[in-house]
């Protein structure tokens, strides 16, 4: 399933294995300048990767060993400047990735988020 800029992904709850966190903002260029965290444990930087070709761009996040039991525990916030991933795990809220300044624009309303559950 394939949601469009929810900050909460109401997606099933399937069984956890290995899932990844990925956007695919069409028509647009991520380009991430560093990162800042406002959390005591962000996710480590090898965590994630993005691909950007043919003017479109896939972040994928790796949350698989975070412990998150729901689709809902993912919260995404973005505007055409900047980024922002948390979750929650273990009732903790965790900043997995918080770019202030994106170096281009970004058409939020043309982002599509999913969590993707790899087995």
């Amino acid at each position: 399933a394939t949601y469009s800029r929810a900050s909460r992904l109401p997606l099933h709850r399937p069984a956890w294995r290995r899932s990844l966190l990925a956007a695919s903002p069409p028509a647009s260029r991520l380009r991430f300048r560093p990162r800042t965290s406002l959390s005591a444990s962000p996710a480590a930087a090898h965590d994630y990767e993005f691909t950007d070709t043919n003017g479109e761009v896939e972040l994928r996040l790796d949350i698989g060993k975070l412990g998150i039991e729901s689709s809902r525990d993912v919260f995404v916030d973005v505007d055409d400047m900047s980024l922002l991933i948390r979750a929650k795990s273990d009732g903790t809220l965790r900043t997995l990735m918080n770019v202030g300044t994106l170096f281009d624009r970004v058409k939020s309303s043309e982002t599509i988020w999913y969590v993707l559950v790899i087995q």
